[in-house]
């Protein structure tokens, strides 16, 4: 009897890897709601076509797991999400797929899968990939699927007609009116197991908005943006957008994770200006640059509720910055820290050790650098040569990693056995982990930072709070 498909798509996260990539640092990583793909499934579901959401990752499900799950809901498409760190789980579950369900067709996207979409197709893990922005290639592809007509004409995707061998259509362009798009489909997904850990958001029912697309920073660690160009919604839907959290999902804290939040300092005032307006009393926290801060625009953020902004500082060594085209001073970056408390706004600082060129004195001179910026949070983890960034390119032409080695990709390697794929000339992977628990350890095992914890702490994650600590203790072990 031929395949009769219930529902015409159906987006997932890729099974859960946890375990194998962070080991007991799996405590201190929760699932959220993956913006991208609801976007992609409300622009889907608005053309008409019937959709379904599945978040393996979150959920906690293995490939046998998801594999029941998308028989169940027997879609004529499964579109998965494949960053770096899925890619093992995703080839298992493509595997899978293809051996107990081929009537299935496959669609992959995300990072990781269009860096390496010739492969994907050609290997028969998938029958497409999408190379850029995907709300209106699935959508054709659906359409094409569905009515017929010529797979060449749908732009942006990578597949194979017939002789397995890869065909790259046209890409499609970039959505530059954000303000078209729905917001994300968030009632296609398990809302009510979404949370921030509590490091970052004290316990509360934290949500994340994804408010702009696009980058102009060239980071050469950077394997998302490429230098593409900033688009951003206006400020009266990011203020609906987060009234909608907070009434219909009961958010008492928001994450903006936009790349550059304060990139257009306009859109920053207006959206301050409305939530004042409005006596909105959800509090807020976004991801910043240095080199766009100032007191006016620190004081018009905090009066709107900003509570903590995240800056990538990256190292407290100037050559290294420069090295990575990061374009911050080490002096600027003080400055930035110090106006940011002293407006009233918590800062975070986010910092990777063994960029290229980094010696082991240069590792101790990040971790003294951010411990005397008086920083509320530090993360560190170690430089790794994600797909599609620049230092991945140079690094595979230099011979110095295995671009298949996907396994190895890790930045947090200390908290499991994974060895890293690469170490700076004259450092090893091991040397690397250890310096990673060295920072951790110099960082919050301090009696002015054990106090910042402890008041964060309410009764109900003391839990979390017990299995976190145990985790940092045991890294290594």
């Amino acid at each position: 009897m031929p395949y009769q498909p219930s529902i015409d798509v159906l987006f997932m996260t890729s099974p859960n890897n946890m375990q194998a990539v962070l080991g007991r640092g799996k405590n201190l990583v929760h699932g959220s709601a993956p913006l991208g793909v609801l976007a992609m499934a409300a622009v889907v579901e608005r053309e008409g076509y019937s959709v379904q959401f599945l978040d393996a990752f979150a959920l906690g499900l293995g490939v046998p797991q998801a594999l029941e799950e998308i028989r169940r809901r027997r879609p004529l498409l499964v579109g998965i999400s494949c960053l770096t760190a899925d890619a093992v789980m995703t080839v298992e579950l493509c595997q899978a797929l293809r051996r107990d369900c081929p009537e299935i067709r496959i669609i992959l996207g995300n990072t990781h899968a269009r860096i390496f979409a010739d492969y994907f197709v050609e290997q028969g893990l998938a029958d497409f990939v999408c190379t850029g922005e995907g709300e209106y290639t699935v959508s054709e592809l659906l359409d094409k699927l569905k009515h017929g007509g010529d797979l060449a004409d749908v732009r942006g995707i990578v597949w194979s007609p017939s002789t397995g061998k890869a065909l790259r259509n046209p890409d499609r362009p970039l959505i530059e009116d954000l303000d078209s798009l729905p917001m994300p489909a968030r009632h296609l997904a398990p809302m009510d197991i979404y949370r921030a850990p509590f490091y970052f958001h004290y316990g509360k029912k934290a949500e994340g908005l994804m408010t702009s697309r696009g980058c102009p920073n060239q980071c050469a660690f950077c394997c998302v943006h490429g230098g593409r160009k900033p688009r951003y919604r206006n400020a009266t839907l990011m203020v609906q957008e987060m009234d909608i959290l907070a009434k219909q999902y009961g958010s008492d804290f928001l994450g903006f994770q936009d790349s550059l939040f304060m990139g257009n300092k306009r859109r920053v005032f207006e959206f301050s200006d409305l939530l004042r307006g409005r006596g909105h009393k959800v509090p807020w926290s976004c991801e910043g640059h240095v080199n766009f801060v100032d007191p006016k625009l620190l004081a018009a953020m905090r009066a709107a509720g900003c509570q903590v902004i995240c800056f990538g500082i990256e190292s407290g060594v100037q050559r290294l910055l420069e090295r990575v085209n990061k374009k911050q001073k080490l002096e600027r970056i003080e400055e930035a820290v110090r106006l940011t408390k002293e407006a009233g706004i918590k800062v975070f600082g986010l910092f990777m050790l063994g960029l290229p060129g980094e010696t082991a004195a240069d590792s101790a001179t990040t971790i003294r650098f951010a411990r005397r910026l008086g920083l509320d949070f530090a993360q560190f983890s170690i430089f790794s040569p994600y797909p599609g960034s620049q230092l991945f390119n140079e690094l595979v032409a230099e011979g110095r990693i295995d671009p298949m080695a996907w396994d190895q990709f890790s930045a947090y390697p200390a908290f499991g056995k994974v060895r890293q794929i690469y170490a700076p000339e004259g450092r090893t992977p091991e040397d690397l982990k250890e310096w990673q628990r060295r920072a951790i350890w110099s960082f919050y095992l301090r009696p002015t930072q054990l106090l910042r914890e402890m008041r964060k702490v309410h009764l109900s994650n003391i839990p979390e709070v017990i299995r976190a600590t145990w985790s940092v203790l045991r890294m290594g072990h």
